[in-house]
């Protein structure tokens, strides 16, 4: 009795799958690609504005350790930083022409998206710095703006307004961040300014 139900399964083995059970298999498989196909996009977008927020912070802590001894930020800008080894890894780095690249790239000039720069910062005064990010994507300006909130920040320039950051300030990010990004997409720059 085992034999025979052994050998019959063996048979059916060897027989391979039926039409309907190769239509059910490319279906489920269809199904589940058109469902990632969905998803990437979104954590795609995800990962880059993390990956930009880690940035940030990496770049700010990296900065102020650099400086802290001098007591200002006279010689800062990005071929400074780029030689210095303070830009975190999840920018890239041209050190030929001191470009620095977001995750969203493009060209500092203002043609692309998401590109860094690190100057002087409020009213060319040494004793702050500023991380600015041209044509950064709206939706990602919101993000960065509302989450990029270290004790150091003193204010955020949209190029038209300084928006003055306390320490209550991060209790409202989200209608700071609104003011600051405004409502043209992409937003042409962002500057966090930033003290020792």
């Amino acid at each position: 009795m085992g034999n025979k139900l052994f050998n019959k399964l063996r048979m059916k083995r060897n027989q391979g799958l039926t039409l309907t059970e190769t239509m059910l298999a490319v279906a489920v498989g269809m199904i589940v690609l058109v469902a990632a196909m969905k998803v990437y996009p979104t954590i795609e977008k995800n990962q880059q504005e993390q990956d930009a927020l880690t940035g940030l912070n990496e770049l700010n802590a990296n900065i102020i350790k650099a400086f802290s001894t001098q007591g200002n930020f006279n010689g800062l800008n990005n071929q400074t930083a780029i030689q210095m080894g303070l830009v975190p890894d999840v920018f890239q780095v041209n050190p030929s022409t001191g470009e620095i690249l977001g995750p969203w790239s493009g060209n500092s000039n203002g043609t692309g998206g998401g590109n860094v720069d690190l100057m002087i910062g409020m009213y060319s005064n040494p004793a702050y710095f500023a991380i600015r990010y041209y044509n950064l994507p709206l939706s990602e300006c919101l993000y960065l703006v509302s989450n990029f909130f270290p004790a150091n920040l003193v204010g955020i320039w949209n190029g038209s307004q300084m928006i003055s950051i306390n320490s209550q300030s991060k209790q409202n990010a989200l209608s700071i961040a609104q003011q600051a990004c405004g409502t043209q997409d992409p937003v042409p720059s962002i500057d966090w300014n930033l003290a020792l």
